[in-house]
């Protein structure tokens, strides 16, 4: 039986609060407020998290194999979680999550189930085609917010830039993901943009979209009705993933180097979460 700890692990926890928080965000930033049809929203947040446990544990269950060379302290890898149970898990999260829509609407079940096959799809199928695999997971990291809004049936400008900014941050990490795991996912026959354009072009795709990151996040200074908070706070964030881009080295090898970038980016993303709020 699998443990508590080993759970939490599988499911990426963080991961799912991250989902959870980005509806909390998306309606915020429609109303200005987190208590209009506070029922409803709880229920969006909790399917938006149980999707993304869903595709954590899918995605495990997909790179068992590669996860056995590169990852074997994972739960699976490791044994501690069967993968039969693991796939029954998921689909009881998934079920569970749709069932949780129900009370919100034919459309917001359709778009959960919409984003379910989207985010399996990614670890079955689009994970292993050259770039597709990065917007369909940015595509999937920015639909909370927009599921908050619709949730809150409001909509006001700030909500469609945090999801352009949501968008264009997750895209760039994902692509500096496929430059750190080029040498394991070339040896796995997984094609991405760094296997099959080579690392230099792929560090080389990260900056550019690193640099159109920053441009939309100070873009965002003309929506918010709080710049003198939003505009530092967009900043500092740009600055860790600026950081990121011209540590990541271009064509060599080097993993404590490219450790460290993929760390900026995390950090980047914690206090961009913070400063999408700034943005209403």
């Amino acid at each position: 039986m699998a443990g508590l700890t080993d759970l939490v692990v599988l499911v990426r926890l963080p991961s799912c609060v991250g989902g959870a928080v980005s509806v909390l965000l998306g309606a915020y930033l429609a109303t200005g407020s987190l208590t209009t049809d506070g029922g409803r929203l709880a229920l969006a947040a909790a399917a938006i998290a149980l999707v993304v446990a869903v595709a954590n544990v899918v995605n495990d269950i997909a790179d068992l194999d590669l996860d056995r060379i590169g990852k074997p302290g994972r739960p699976l890898p490791r044994g501690s979680v069967p993968v039969s149970f693991a796939g029954v898990l998921a689909a009881i999260l998934a079920l569970t999550a749709i069932a949780l829509t129900i009370p919100l609407g034919a459309a917001m079940t359709l778009a959960l189930l919409a984003l379910t096959a989207f985010a399996v799809s990614y670890s079955l199928w689009f994970k292993r085609t050259v770039l597709v695999g990065n917007v369909v997971v940015a595509a999937c990291a920015s639909f909370p917010v927009g599921f908050g809004a619709a949730v809150a049936r409001e909509s006001h400008p700030p909500v469609v830039v945090a999801i352009g900014l949501a968008f264009l941050f997750m895209f760039s990490y994902e692509t500096l993901k496929t430059r750190t795991d080029r040498e394991s996912d070339a040896r796995s026959g997984i094609r991405t943009f760094a296997t099959v354009w080579g690392a230099r072009a792929s560090v080389r795709l990260f900056r550019v979209l690193i640099g159109t990151l920053t441009l939309a996040v100070v873009a965002g200074t003309v929506v918010t009705s709080r710049p003198f908070l939003y505009a530092p706070a967009a900043l500092t964030v740009c600055g860790f993933a600026v950081a990121s881009a011209i540590h990541l080295p271009v064509p060599e090898n080097d993993p404590a180097a490219m450790r460290h970038s993929v760390f900026l980016m995390r950090v980047a993303w914690f206090l961009g979460v913070g400063a999408l709020w700034l943005l209403r």
